[in-house]
C-alpha cells in the first residue's frame, strides 16, 4: 500500500509494511471519506435499488389496491410511499402476502432512514485536520541534543495558536 507523504503534489511515498487493505470491509468509513456528494449520490442508489427490488417483489405478490396487476412502476411507487412511510392511501396492501412484505420494508426503512441520518450527520459534523507540512527537514541542536525538525502549519482558518508534542 503507498501513502503519499507530504502533499498530493509530490511524487515521492513510502511503503508500509504489514498494513493490509481494508477498504471496501468497512463501507461506513468509506462514505463518510468520501466527498460530499459521493456519499449522497450512494444514498440515493441505495433507496432506489432497494424500491426497485421491492417493487419486484410486489409485481409478483400482487395484492395492493389501486395497483394495476404486475405493474411494476406502480409497486415502485407503492414501495416509495412505503419506505418513506407516507402512505398517501390510494394504494394499500389487501392481501397476507403484501401486508409482509410491507412490515419487513418499513423494518428496512427504518434501518435506512437511521444509517442515512447517521451518515450524513458524521460527514457534516466531524472535523478534518488540514495540516501543510514543509517541504524539508533539518537535524539541528535543541536544548543541546541533535534534534529533527519539521515546520507544520494549519491550512485551515482556525487559530491554533500554540502546538507542542511531548517528547518520548
Amino acid at each position: 500500500m503507498r501513502w503519499p507523504l507530504l502533499s498530493r503534489k509530490d511524487e515521492d511515498a513510502f511503503e508500509l509494511v504489514g498494513v493490509t487493505e481494508r477498504t471496501w470491509r468497512d463501507p461506513y468509513d468509506v462514505l463518510l471519506r468520501t466527498r460530499w456528494w459521493v456519499g449522497a449520490s450512494v444514498l440515493v442508489a441505495l433507496f432506489l435499488l432497494v424500491n426497485a427490488l421491492f417493487a419486484v417483489a410486489y409485481a409478483l405478490v400482487g395484492g395492493v389496491y389501486g395497483a394495476r396487476t404486475h405493474s411494476w412502476l406502480d409497486a415502485f411507487f407503492f414501495s416509495v410511499q412505503t419506505l418513506g412511510t407516507l402512505g398517501y392511501g390510494a394504494m394499500y396492501p389487501q392481501t397476507f402476502g403484501a401486508h409482509m412484505l410491507v412490515t419487513i420494508e418499513v423494518m428496512l426503512g427504518v434501518f435506512i432512514l437511521a444509517l442515512a441520518t447517521g451518515v450524513i450527520f458524521s460527514k457534516f459534523s466531524s472535523v478534518r485536520a488540514r495540516v501543510q507540512f514543509s517541504r524539508h527537514a533539518v537535524v539541528a541542536p535543541w536544548n543541546g541534543v541533535p534534534t529533527l525538525m519539521f515546520r507544520l502549519g494549519n491550512e485551515r482558518r482556525s487559530r491554533v495558536m500554540d502546538a507542542t508534542i511531548p517528547s518520548c
